[in-house]
């Protein structure tokens, strides 16, 4: 590799020497961006393991010893050098604290000193979708990826922001992307399956993604299972999908999304018996659980089986649930309207649904609410 390296470098004028430093600057940065980019995701432990050999081939490198003990989670040694690689320091350290004025001035005063690292630039990124400044956060990473064509960590987080504007096209197109820059990463195709699940008959490629992502973590990984059994749930393959739903309860016993999604998927499947059970589980480990009580009202109205039917059960669950929720959830308020039509209860629902509505200054929740004691009180008066 080292003769190839020293015949190329000759054979266009350069010399050898400067072919190595060049290629050894090379790695080092290819490196750096792909510590940002586990480190902007919370990765932390990743980002060290890439920020350590570096430290090690520059022992005499401060700024870069100051950012590995940020990302470790280390204090600043005294008499640090100022530079890119302290701000980047100081950053970390904020951003770990939650201190989101600190982070983004240093995170700023590292860009205005090396404004070709990408590792300011997520950060500052990741800052502004913090606040909720999506639109921002997605014109810094656009301009950053012209910029910055070979990051990595730039379309790994234009793929995350995207997707959270429902851009799910160009969410697509940046993970197939960032999947050009680096097909061994796991998280990116974790991505790229996110991303096509999200879209319409996209499941068979998803699934795909999913199961590359789940081939290349070294351990288990519970969001790729989970979207996984989601994939197999939705194409119909409801036994395997449950099979990993039960083995993600059995790793995780006091998660209530994970049992939400086995109920649901016995729901799906026709297990009317099985989904009533599993939301019960979910309830008894959260009582506020808004899906799993409007999962199983549901049920309880609608269910083939006549002998699974309660109305009066159904009924409390979902007048205890709107209470809790105060008509926050809008699939609640919707399936309040539609049992009350289905059922002709509807006394107490509109009055709960009354009594919320003027609780509080008139806004959309109070609007939702009124509008839905309007339907279910016509509902009342069509029965009557």
């Amino acid at each position: 590799t080292v003769a190839l390296l020293v015949v190329s470098a000759l054979a266009v004028g350069v010399p050898w020497w400067r072919a190595r430093v060049d290629a050894r600057e090379s790695e080092r940065a290819r490196a750096l961006d792909h510590a940002a980019a586990d480190w902007v995701r919370g990765r932390g432990a990743e980002a060290a393991a890439l920020l350590e050999p570096l430290v090690r081939d520059a022992p005499g490198d401060a700024a870069l010893r100051a950012l590995l003990a940020a990302v470790r989670g280390e204090g600043p040694s005294n008499g640090s050098p100022g530079g890119a690689g302290t701000s980047l320091a100081a950053g970390v350290r904020a951003r770990r604290a939650d201190d989101l004025d600190a982070a983004g001035e240093a995170f700023g005063a590292a860009l205005a000193e090396a404004p070709d690292s990408s590792w300011p630039r997520v950060a500052l990124a990741e800052l502004q979708a913090a606040r909720g400044a999506w639109h921002e956060a997605e014109a810094a990473l656009v301009e950053a990826s012209q910029r910055l064509p070979e990051s990595k960590a730039v379309a790994q987080e234009l793929t995350r922001v995207y997707l959270a504007r429902r851009k799910l096209a160009d969410g697509e197109r940046e993970a197939r992307r960032a999947l050009a820059l680096d097909d061994a990463d796991p998280h990116l195709w974790y991505e790229l399956a996110r991303s096509l699940f999200l879209q319409q008959g996209r499941d068979d490629e998803a699934l795909e993604a999913a199961r590359r992502a789940t081939s290349l973590f070294p351990e288990f990984d519970r969001s790729t299972a989970n979207l996984e059994a989601a994939l197999l749930d939705r194409t119909g393959r409801h036994d395997e999908a449950q099979a990993v739903f039960r083995s993600l309860v059995d790793r995780y016993p006091e998660s209530t999304g994970y049992r939400y999604n086995l109920a649901f998927s016995f729901a799906t499947s026709g297990d009317e018996p099985a989904a009533r059970d599993a939301y019960r589980e979910v309830l008894a480990l959260d009582a506020g659980h808004v899906p799993s009580a409007l999962g199983l009202a549901w049920l309880l109205t609608t269910a083939d089986d006549e002998t699974l039917r309660d109305e009066a059960a159904a009924e409390a669950l979902l007048l205890d649930a709107l209470r809790r929720d105060r008509g926050r959830t809008l699939a609640l308020v919707s399936t309040i309207e539609e049992f009350a039509r289905r059922t002709g209860r509807c006394r107490a629902l509109a009055d709960l649904l009354g009594e919320l509505g003027r609780d509080g200054e008139l806004d959309a929740r109070r609007m939702r609410l009124l509008t839905a004691q309007e339907a279910v009180i016509e509902a009342d008066r069509r029965d009557g």
